[in-house]
């Protein structure tokens, strides 16, 4: 995100995705929750609308130099629903679910706004050319809502990868045997392993093509971004 400073409207259309994606993200997540019975989220003020309560500083900072960020985690699968496989997986999936219909909408959007007035993107961009702010359009607004749908989108995306603290890494240990897995939990989640080596996958170049996250992201993004038309 810091990569589109030079372009003021980029990089509030970024920043503010990312934030807007984030809130709905978790808060989603924290209401099926709490439909589903559990209290934690409640009592943790997480099915609140405020930034300032779903942000997550790790994730803010993964957002700031890599693109990609996250929101703060929502404990879900506690109380009364804990080792319910089902309902652990539904309250985990609305939040990419959520950021990634939000991403969509928002390059929609940015297309409709750009039919009248040229948008200056090619027919095709990768996903971290977009977030590093790599492609100015010519339609400023039009370009502040691809900007946004992309961040949003990269919330989705980056929420799949199976590495806590992002949503798929914890559904994986939410539902594997704790016994069989305790030695991983506490090298992973407890010791914050897993969040150094997804920080550490997004920012530095392990190719000549990038950080592997941001390739991966890429290659994911790659054909909704085609399925969305020319932008």
């Amino acid at each position: 995100m810091l990569y589109a400073i030079g372009h003021p409207l980029l990089f509030l259309g970024l920043a503010l995705g990312f934030v807007m994606a984030s809130t709905a993200h978790a808060a989603s997540q924290a209401f099926v929750a709490t439909r589903m019975g559990d209290r934690r989220p409640r009592a943790d003020a997480r099915l609140s609308l405020d930034p300032r309560r779903q942000l997550d500083p790790f994730g803010c900072l993964a957002a700031a130099l890599a693109g990609p960020g996250w929101a703060r985690p929502v404990e879900v699968g506690t109380g009364y629903f804990r080792g319910a496989g089902r309902r652990v997986l539904a309250g985990l999936a609305v939040g990419p679910v959520v950021s990634g219909a939000l991403g969509v909408g928002l390059l929609l959007a940015g297309r409709a706004v750009g039919l009248s007035t040229p948008l200056g993107l090619s027919g095709f961009t990768d996903l971290s050319d977009l977030l590093h702010g790599r492609v100015v359009a010519d339609n400023q607004l039009a370009g502040m809502l691809v900007a946004g749908g992309t961040a949003a989108l990269a919330v989705a995306l980056i929420s799949l990868v199976p590495l806590p603290p992002l949503d798929a890494g914890r559904a994986l240990f939410a539902l594997a045997p704790r016994s069989s897995w305790q030695r991983a939990r506490h090298w992973l989640i407890e010791q914050n392993v897993g969040l150094v080596a997804v920080l550490a996958l997004l920012i530095i170049p392990i190719s000549g093509e990038g950080p592997l996250l941001l390739v991966l992201l890429d290659t994911v993004a790659r054909p909704i971004l085609h399925a969305l038309g020319p932008l």
